[in-house]
């Protein structure tokens, strides 16, 4: 999150940003096009991980959910763990919160 805010804080903006499952990645195309994908492993326990693609969740989302870089930097400054942070529950409560709009 602190990489996040410090190229947000350059100008320098995801043009995707999603948790896949094993990864919670954000997306940045440089300017001659190359993309460059930042990322973080969201399982300690390569089982566990290993696993996911054999739950529910992967079979409806295969590629994952995208989300909302600003609300999931609002949650880790909130005092959220990693864990919470990389679940896949946090993607989808920062893409409902970027649904929702400014309060």
């Amino acid at each position: 999150m602190d990489t996040y805010k410090r190229l947000k804080a350059a100008g320098i903006l995801p043009v995707w940003s999603i948790n896949h499952g094993p990864t919670t990645s954000l997306y940045y195309r440089d300017p001659e096009g190359n993309d460059i994908e930042l990322q973080v492993d969201n399982y300690t326990d390569l089982a566990d991980c290993a696993g996911f693609f054999h739950t529910e969740t992967f079979a409806n989302e295969p590629i994952g959910i995208e989300f909302d870089a600003d609300a999931l930097v609002a949650m880790w400054e909130a005092g959220a763990s990693d864990a919470e942070l990389c679940a896949l529950g946090a993607a989808r409560a920062a893409r409902a919160a970027e649904q929702k709009g400014p309060q």
